[in-house]
């Protein structure tokens, strides 16, 4: 089963989500604005979840912020498009 959650940014109330299966414990983060790590973390840890990836829909600094530091703390590689 798949389960999508919500999480605000206190920079801008930029949204992050994170999108986890239950049945494999693979997750995947979209977009990772200011205080994304912090926020998400517990959630992964908690849950025993594996990040396999860092998903930014563009390359705003209220949409990234983030990434590096879940990217160093979770292994995770980041994918953008490469416009931005």
């Amino acid at each position: 089963m798949l389960r999508l959650s919500t999480f605000v940014s206190p920079l801008l109330d930029t949204n992050c989500y994170l999108l986890a299966d239950d049945l494999t414990h693979e997750a995947v983060i979209i977009d990772a604005p200011y205080g994304a790590a912090d926020l998400i973390t517990p959630e992964l840890t908690g849950a025993d979840l594996k990040l396999t990836m860092i998903i930014l829909t563009h390359g705003h600094f209220d949409h990234t912020l983030d990434a590096p530091s879940l990217k160093q703390r979770f292994d995770a590689p980041i994918y953008i498009h490469e416009a931005d």
